[in-house]
């Protein structure tokens, strides 16, 4: 509501007045008047003497600093609201900070439950070996190098306890952790396999094979396996050469083809005499004689009567029929001299001999070893081991014994 002020006295009255009740001079036509807020905020009040008298002017001039000073001021006061409310956010800002920090402090020093259940249950999930097979129970290796993987299944397949792998003999064959197996050198070994407390066993044997020269090839050439034969019958055979060069290679020659022929290394009595038998190959040649002496043996007499000091290394006996023969239908040839049977084989080889009369009727009989110790018997049939010792085996039939003496050769 506006009022208005007196100019004599300086009273504000409502304007609806019509006089102003202290001095009750008339309002004028042109009088003052301002709103009721404008009177209030003025910060004085009018007394009498009029809005131009020196007191009213004094207390409106004093008003109006007030109000200037009011206003400087009001600005200073919203600055110094917002400087609080930054303070305010600051102050939030590190407040939370501070908690965020004391917060990961405190995790990182309480124990981790988590991991600590993990472990537990980890624990709680192991699962024994009960059981263990091995590929192999039994190895054997021929040579240094020679290697052998070895497989090792446990029971049950998802058990947690590790399979290792140990040798008895590092010297002569080790194992990795995998379980390949080495040979070093000669000799046997153990292999343990452990899973947990489940253990197995594989034996390893190291054997290493000789190297020989084939016994067929000499360093010369090539080599015969025999330097001398008697034939004491005509017609009588011999395979002088029998290896590995094929015999398109050899050239084969006699020096008297009337007493013996030879044709790819088999020799053949013609007639009696001597002769030397020659093998040409890779320009060696080596040689071998033939004597051919068909006069037979003393026999045996047939009255009952002793045998003279050569019946027992004579080949004939009993009824005088029998002749020693080989599993090939060849006559053993008979060493005048030695007044023995005489066979030639290398390492490796056999025979079989049999008593064969001149009806062709044949007796397989057992051999026993006499002399000698190259050689192996299997009844009727002699195997050469060795060529260290030359070997003398023995049959009987009839009350006669009979000799063949087995020359070895590599």
């Amino acid at each position: 509501m506006s009022k208005v002020i007196c100019d004599v006295c300086g009273t504000s009255y409502p304007e609806t007045a019509a006089q102003c009740p202290i001095c009750g001079c008339a309002r004028p036509a042109e009088s003052t008047t301002v709103a009721d807020e404008q009177s209030q905020s003025s910060g004085y009040t009018y007394v009498k003497g009029g809005r131009f008298s020196k007191s009213n002017v004094r207390k409106r001039m004093q008003g109006n600093e007030l109000t200037a000073v009011s206003n400087e001021k009001k600005p200073s006061n919203k600055k110094a609201l917002g400087l609080i409310i930054v303070l305010v956010c600051l102050i939030l800002i590190v407040a939370f900070m501070i908690l965020y920090v004391l917060n990961g402090w405190s995790r990182r020093t309480q124990p981790d439950t988590n991991v600590q259940s993990t472990t537990d249950t980890t624990e709680q999930q192991d699962i024994a070996c009960t059981g263990l097979s091995l590929s192999q129970l039994e190895i054997t290796m021929g040579a240094a190098g020679e290697v052998w993987m070895l497989e090792a299944t446990p029971a049950p397949s998802n058990t947690t306890d590790s399979i290792s792998y140990s040798s008895s003999n590092e010297a002569v064959a080790t194992v990795s952790s995998s379980g390949k197996i080495t040979c070093v050198d000669q000799g046997q070994a153990v292999i343990t396999v452990t899973c947990g407390e489940i253990t197995a066993e594989c034996k390893v044997s190291c054997v290493f094979e000789i190297a020989t020269e084939p016994p067929t090839v000499a360093p010369e050439g090539i080599r015969l396996n025999r330097k001398s034969i008697t034939a004491d019958y005509e017609g009588f055979s011999w395979t002088l050469y029998d290896g590995e060069v094929s015999h398109d290679q050899i050239v084969w020659t006699s020096d008297d083809p009337t007493v013996a022929t030879v044709t790819d290394g088999v020799v053949i009595a013609v007639s009696e005499g001597q002769t030397e038998i020659h093998a040409e190959y890779d320009g060696v040649i080596t040689s071998c004689t033939i004597i051919c002496d068909f006069e037979e043996p003393t026999m045996p007499e047939e009255n009952g009567e002793e045998p003279g000091d050569n019946s027992e290394t004579t080949a004939p006996a009993g009824n005088g029929d029998y002749l020693l023969y080989n599993q090939f239908g060849d006559k053993i040839p008979f060493d005048e001299y030695e007044k023995i049977y005489d066979v030639t084989l290398s390492v490796g080889s056999s025979v079989g001999l049999y008593l064969t009369d001149s009806s062709g009727n044949t007796l397989e009989l057992t051999w026993t070893i006499a002399e000698g110790s190259s050689c192996e018997v299997d009844g009727n049939y002699v195997s050469v081991q060795s060529s260290e010792t030359n070997c003398l085996v023995q049959t009987e039939y009839e009350g006669v014994t009979y000799s063949c003496l087995i020359r070895t050769v590599n």
